[in-house]
């Protein structure tokens, strides 16, 4: 399955072997940046791969909003016509409007739905994927056990980057910039440098990840009945589509003659370092890039002197103008440039001429081999005959030319619109008949067998066997191209719910703050199951208050235990009355479906604004809930920067509390709290909307959230705010901001205010 991310990588993948590739439009992809297809030349596209046996899925995994439905219908309509193969889907929303509308039409779950067990792959199953793209977290064996699952195909990764987060778990880029890695539109925050506080401030890009090259791994997920084997890389470019690709279908095929030339070749395409990342349990150690968190290319040789804007260097390579390259210039520096003149004066010694003043002595690196790139070719393919025909051609006089052709199974006849006359001195030979017939060129078929009866003196015009082959071969591949009929759009019905008064809800995600609770203001109470023995816990049971468990990405609910709230599509769980935060509802489509999975309450993502909420609230008659004041999960990780920071020196990380600190260069300084093998990087600020709870009551929320990670969060101030609302105290909105900015409650309000693009 490879990456086409442009015209030219989606020729140079069917180049270079791939049975399918994914590609955005220019709307609605986890890959707004990169150069994508454009809507109206698809239909063209879709046919180049069909007649070649190359299928053609689309990405529309992002999260959408409600203002941008129409725009979404008119999109699948588009794709529905052009033929498509099937749509990869994030949002919920989507995979109901589509199975409403178009319920032929093959969706599959795109990693960024969050499926990481075999239990999701069971879920996504039961909501009507055909496929699942697992997490890129996942181990082989946990692959394994999702590949047993029947009735749902399965999509793993094995080449190009990998997210520092979960995947479809990362709210980073929201908070930083308003840019939404769920919308495609990821600034890549990840990547830059942070100061690690529990490391004496030292910096490093903490967070940045090597690619994933799995090659190694591709006997192991092919013997457990992977489906499809995914490659990363729609931002790259096409000479990168070609050369992994051609590395990969090499040794799926079992013809590759040195796999470690091939891998050294995907190196000099693009690499971050290599790892076999979290596929076969790699240690979450090793999986970090604390070096250039970009392209860093393969070392090559050193720099011996420099003289007036030459370089002397050594180099095992074969330099050429053209090349890329990377070194350091004398003040330690990172510099790039492609090579604009080299001198060969030795064996492995080349004059180069460089921008900076290199440091002499040092490593200089390859990161672009012009003569690699430049040996690819993605121009269009010649078709190569697949599908296979059996016929038998009738030619008798005062009869019409009958062709009677066998396909998968079923058999069809074609016949000319004139009789076959007799020759007044020599008929037609089977050679020139057989001739005629035989030229399916440029289409996907060949005859596996053709048999012919042929009249003497049958005389038959070659116009009259072209016309009749080429009506033959223009309605199999018709009858192979089946499309799907264009349905008018299903619509939503507005809801009748009314607005009634206005619940609070908290979620505890750390000790030492229950014995701060004031219990009554509160209609439900969320924990994490391990907090579940400490005594205020059966208080608040006791006060009448429902307390249930809640959960972080990646962690199981234990058996049994008291009422769950849902965050996750891996739980055992089926009962989804309480609809947690990293489901990220974002439309009215999506609320309608969780509301008939059994969703009471739920909530809302935290990337919509004021007005995006007041939109959903107009359709759904289930129970809203907003955040109204608390730090989020920005991300969800596996790997750990502690470790790579070396501060931490522990081995049980599974069992890890710890909480540590990274602080970006405008000085915000974000809590990374570690929780049951994964580390959970918050947000450096509370969100805050508690300003706003009049008109979120008066839209239809049904409640708002607090939650609490730390004792030392203001907790006594939050709860006299909602003691003075419950008191109907508040006078006016003004009222309450000054109170606010009076008694130290900050927090991000921007989310609400603006949504994000």
């Amino acid at each position: 399955m490879a990456p086409a991310g442009s015209k030219e990588s989606f020729y140079a993948a069917i180049a270079y072997g791939a049975n399918a590739v994914y590609l955005g439009i220019e709307a609605f992809n986890a890959r707004m940046g990169a150069e994508n297809i454009q809507l109206a030349e698809l239909p063209e596209f879709v046919d180049y791969a069909h007649r070649r046996n190359v299928k053609v899925y689309i990405t529309l995994n992002t999260l959408i909003r409600d203002d941008e439905w129409t725009k979404l219908e008119e999109t699948v309509e588009a794709l529905v016509a052009a033929g498509i193969d099937a749509v990869i889907l994030q949002d919920l929303g989507v995979l109901t409007y589509i199975q409403a509308t178009y319920p032929e039409l093959e969706c599959h779950a795109s990693t960024q739905f969050s499926v990481y067990d075999a239990e999701g792959v069971r879920r996504a199953k039961e909501l009507g994927f055909s496929r699942v793209v697992v997490a890129r977290e996942t181990s082989v064996e946990e692959i394994e056990k999702c590949a047993r699952v029947d009735g749902i195909e399965l999509e793993v990764f094995v080449h190009g980057a990998l997210c520092v987060s979960a995947s479809g778990q990362c709210l980073f880029s929201s908070m930083r910039g308003g840019r939404s890695g769920n919308r495609g539109r990821c600034a890549q925050p990840c990547r830059l440098d942070y100061a690690c506080l529990e490391a004496e401030g030292n910096e490093s890009p903490w967070l940045s990840l090597k690619d994933l090259c799995g090659i190694e791994e591709l006997d192991r997920l092919l013997k457990i009945g992977v489906h499809s084997l995914k490659i990363e890389g729609r931002s790259k470019r096409p000479a990168y589509v070609a050369g992994v690709i051609r590395s990969y279908r090499e040794a799926i095929d079992g013809r590759a003659e040195s796999l470690d030339q091939r891998v050294d070749e995907m190196k000099r395409l693009f690499y971050r370092g290599f790892t076999k990342g979290l596929l076969n349990g790699e240690s979450v150690t090793e999986i970090g890039s604390l070096g250039q968190p970009n392209h860093q290319g393969v070392s090559i040789g050193k720099i011996l002197q420099f003289d007036r804007g030459k370089a002397m260097v050594r180099s095992q390579h074969e330099l050429v103008a053209g090349d890329g390259i990377r070194y350091r210039d004398e003040a330690g520096q990172w510099m790039g440039q492609n090579l604009s003149w080299v001198q060969k004066k030795a064996a492995d010694r080349y004059w180069i001429r460089l921008k900076k003043t290199p440091a002499l002595g040092s490593e200089f690196f390859l990161t672009k081999d012009h003569a690699l790139e430049r040996s690819f070719a993605w121009a269009k393919v010649p078709l190569v005959p697949w599908i296979p025909l059996k016929g038998h051609c009738a030619i008798n006089i005062d009869k019409k030319l009958q062709l009677v052709v066998e396909m998968d199974g079923e058999s069809m006849v074609w016949q000319s619109e004139e009789s076959i006359e007799a020759a007044k001195t020599r008929g037609s030979t089977e050679e020139e008949v057989k001739k005629h017939l035989m030229k399916l060129g440029n289409t996907p078929f060949f005859w596996e067998g053709l048999t012919l009866e042929l009249d003497a003196m049958a005389y038959v015009p070659a116009r009259m066997i072209n016309a009749v082959r080429r009506q033959m071969e223009i309605e199999l591949w018709a009858r192979r191209e089946k499309t799907l009929p264009i349905r008018k759009p299903a619509v939503l019905p507005v809801s009748t719910r009314k607005g009634k008064s206005l619940q609070f809800t908290l979620a505890v995600y750390g000790k030492g703050i229950g014995e701060k609770i004031d219990f009554s203001l509160y209609s439900h109470i969320w924990i994490l199951p391990e907090l579940e023995a400490e005594a205020w816990v059966a208080s608040a049971r006791e006060s009448g208050v429902q307390v249930g468990w809640t959960s972080l990405y990646g962690q199981k609910y234990p058996p049994a235990g008291p009422v769950k709230e849902m965050n996750d599509w891996n739980q055992q769980e089926r009962n989804q009355a309480f609809c947690g935060p990293n489901l990220f509802p974002m439309n009215a489509w999506t609320v309608k479906r969780l509301a008939e999975l059994g969703g009471k309450q739920i909530h809302l993502s935290t990337e919509l604004s004021l007005e995006q909420i007041r939109g959903i609230a107009e359709f759904s008659s289930a129970g809203l809930e907003v955040l109204g004041y608390g730090r989020i999960p920005l991300m969800s990780m596996r790997h750990c920067p502690m470790k790579m920071a070396g501060t931490c020196k522990g081995t049980n990380c599974h069992a890890c509390s710890r909480i540590y600190h990274l602080k970006d260069r405008e000085g915000r300084v974000y809590p990374v709290m570690r929780k049951g093998g994964f580390a959970y990087l918050l947000s450096d600020q509370a969100l805050v909307a508690i300003t706003e709870a009049q008109a979120l009551e008066e839209m239809g929320v049904a409640s708002l959230r607090f939650q609490f990670w730390e004792a030392d969060e203001p907790i006594g101030t939050v709860q006299e705010w909602i003691r003075k609302w419950k008191a109907s105290a508040w006078t006016s909105k003004e009222e309450q901001e000054q109170w606010i900015a009076q008694n130290g409650i900050k927090g991000e309000q921007r989310l609400l205010k603006r949504g994000v693009l």
